[in-house]
């Protein structure tokens, strides 16, 4: 992975360097090719710890690192027609992850992810209507899923847009164990010593999501947007290797009702102060199936430098109550819930998210590079969770 990554930055910084022999040129009109490629690279870090770990039952180490690249490759193909291909791979070093097999919990589990999406979009000769479609799949050692999706995207007169988009995903998780290279596809990875038991007769997720977005100028320095989602889930939606003790110290596997469904509902406002300075906010409420209310709000203020650089400072702050399935450690009662999980993502908690962005823009003189992005993000969650993320991302084209 490290070698993949050296590779891309490699190459990358190499696009940048070759830049430089267009300072050579004369300022006069040259005729220029048109560009029909476009690449981004992405790469990411992510560090977290925390105290709750679902996989142990609520409580032991939580402790995390995900190394992450991306790349996005847009294709223009014919007149009104773009190709889009992502492509990723993520490495997990997991300690709570150790304790599903007994073994001795450290950082140096590993686990890897890989993912990858084919699509199409198309626009008419005036780029007013565009659709599209994609087909995507993932893989990790104990979960396979396949997905397609659509959209729709139409700009109006208001100076805005109206978009609808829907996904599907068919998910397995029995897809198998990976240990030394070996693939098992017939089980459905179990804590260590409930493996004597099949907790669950089924062992797919299918999942449906509906999502829409209207924009418009509300002012001559506003613009306001209303978003919509509609996700619904069915199978399993538990996590078979998560474990719940209840008060007898009695031990299961976490037992989720096979459906869920959640509807966010946002807003969106962006408001032009004036001297480079854009304030960004976002409002959102979600209901859940759970009975899991959320509640959050974020604030981007991107400020222009100059022509080449913006800062874009965020802060972001999340409520939400329980699921009604939630017991901490030692406390479900297995005589009278059917539902249980020990799981602190489903407890009461507030968050604050907080970062920095660090935009460079396209200048005139460049040929290829069209920018680059870097991002760091802090996380502190009221239940001990902590986590800090930072991305690098390069975009240019040729």
């Amino acid at each position: 992975m490290k070698q993949l990554t050296f590779i891309v930055f490699l190459f990358c910084s190499f696009c940048v360097l070759s830049q430089n022999d267009s300072l050579l040129v004369d300022s006069g009109y040259q005729k220029k090719k048109l560009l029909k490629n476009q690449i981004k690279a992405l790469y990411g870090f992510l560090g977290q710890e925390g105290i709750h770990s679902a996989v142990t039952g609520g409580t032991g180490t939580e402790e995390l690192k995900v190394h992450s690249a991306r790349v996005y490759y847009v294709k223009k193909a014919k007149k009104n027609q773009k190709w889009l291909i992502k492509a990723g791979a993520d490495r997990i070093a997991s300690a709570s992850t150790d304790n599903i097999d007994f073994f001795e919990s450290s950082a140096s589990r590993k686990d890897y992810r890989v993912q990858a999406s084919v699509g199409k979009t198309y626009s008419d000769s005036t780029d007013t209507n565009s659709f599209g479609y994609n087909l995507s799949a993932s893989l990790e050692s104990d979960y396979f899923s396949r997905g397609i999706g659509l959209f729709y995207k139409r700009k109006n007169k208001w100076g805005g847009f109206t978009e609808f988009k829907a996904n599907y995903f068919w998910d397995e998780l029995r897809w198998g164990i990976v240990t030394a290279g070996i693939f098992d596809f017939t089980k459905m990875v179990y804590p260590y010593e409930l493996r004597d038991t099949s907790w669950f007769n089924i062992s797919h997720r299918n999942t449906l999501t509906l999502s829409g977005k209207h924009s418009f100028i509300s002012s001559y320095r506003s613009k306001l947007g209303f978003l919509f989602d509609v996700t619904m889930q069915q199978g399993i939606i538990s996590t078979p290797f998560h474990r719940v003790y209840d008060l007898n110290n009695e031990l299961r596997v976490e037992k989720l009702p096979t459906f869920r469904v959640k509807i966010p509902l946002a807003i969106e406002y962006n408001y032009f102060l004036g001297s480079g300075i854009i304030l960004k906010n976002y409002l959102r409420y979600s209901w859940d199936s759970f009975q899991m209310n959320t509640y959050t709000y974020k604030l981007q203020t991107p400020i222009k430098l100059n022509y080449l650089f913006w800062l874009k400072p965020f802060v972001r702050l999340y409520y939400q109550n329980e699921a009604a399935y939630f017991s901490p450690y030692q406390s479900a009662d297995f005589s009278v819930d059917e539902y249980y999980t020990s799981d602190y993502d489903l407890s009461t908690f507030g968050a604050v998210n907080y970062g920095l962005g660090i935009k460079m823009k396209k200048k005139a003189s460049w040929q290829y590079l069209n920018g680059m992005e870097f991002l760091l993000e802090n996380c502190n969650r009221a239940d001990g969770l902590h986590f800090w993320q930072t991305t690098f991302m390069i975009d240019y084209s040729f």
